[in-house]
């Protein structure tokens, strides 16, 4: 099924990042979609920049929805620090899902998790 993936990055100083980028989406039944090393061929993950990817991944059901989102980053690149505003992803058959990440990820925590699965 097809995905699209908007990354927002936030526009304080050094926001953007150089590393190589994970996302891990789950769903209410506990289906998982793992985008590993998103890129596009551009320079992506830069301060103020909104970047979209269309992507591959497997089918949910109908009646299954993605509600959770691990996003990791690795050491790669001159600048690995990075700070994401928001996350979406937009599914074949399912509206978007928009995660509100709004936080840094750097050598103290190179991956965040938002989880509204339950409410």
């Amino acid at each position: 099924c097809a995905y699209t993936i908007s990354i927002q990055t936030g526009c304080v100083d050094r926001a953007g990042t150089d590393a190589n980028i994970d996302i891990f989406f789950s769903s209410f039944q506990g289906r998982l979609l793992p985008f590993y090393n998103i890129d596009n061929k551009d320079d992506n993950f830069e301060k103020c920049q909104l970047d979209t990817f269309d992507l591959q991944g497997d089918c949910l059901p109908n009646e299954d929805k993605i509600c959770r989102m691990i996003v990791q980053r690795d050491n790669s690149g001159r600048y690995q620090d990075w700070y994401i505003d928001w996350i979406q992803i937009i599914g074949a058959g399912d509206g978007p899902q928009k995660f509100n990440v709004d936080a840094w990820l750097d050598n103290d925590n190179r991956s965040k998790e938002i989880d509204l699965c339950n409410g």
